[in-house]
């Protein structure tokens, strides 16, 4: 299995968002009135500091992207999830490998300032 590496920022779902959007989003989140959480359209990155070593090729690949390019805030996850990858399926990712990104805390990421935020409230 090819490990690879990632060349662009990742597309995520948050449960999480306020009503409101930041470039490149062109939408609100349909979330809730809240300025604390983020924006549809929020980039956040991974911080620099934060460990990878102990992970497995393929996710070090995903997570030094995380690092250099981060994560778009595209969609609302369902249920309550914190972040949600989305992506193709493709049998060369095994989804209980992928179960070890959940090790992530909010705190382990940084806010990419994006531009202005539109607000729909």
């Amino acid at each position: 299995m090819e490990t690879g590496s990632y060349d662009h920022a990742v597309r995520v779902a948050t449960f999480n968002v306020q009503n409101a959007f930041a470039h490149p989003a062109t939408y609100p989140g349909l979330g809730i009135n809240d300025p604390d959480l983020p924006p549809m359209g929020a980039r956040l990155r991974l911080k620099a500091n934060v460990d990878i070593s102990g992970f497995s090729p393929r996710i070090r690949a995903m997570y030094t992207a995380l690092k250099k390019y981060g994560v778009i805030i595209a969609d609302r996850a369902p249920d309550g999830d914190l972040f949600l990858l989305d992506g193709i399926p493709d049998e060369r990712w095994d989804p209980f490998e992928l179960n070890g990104m959940r090790t992530l805390h909010v705190s382990d990421l940084e806010v990419i300032e994006t531009g202005p935020i539109t607000k729909n409230y």
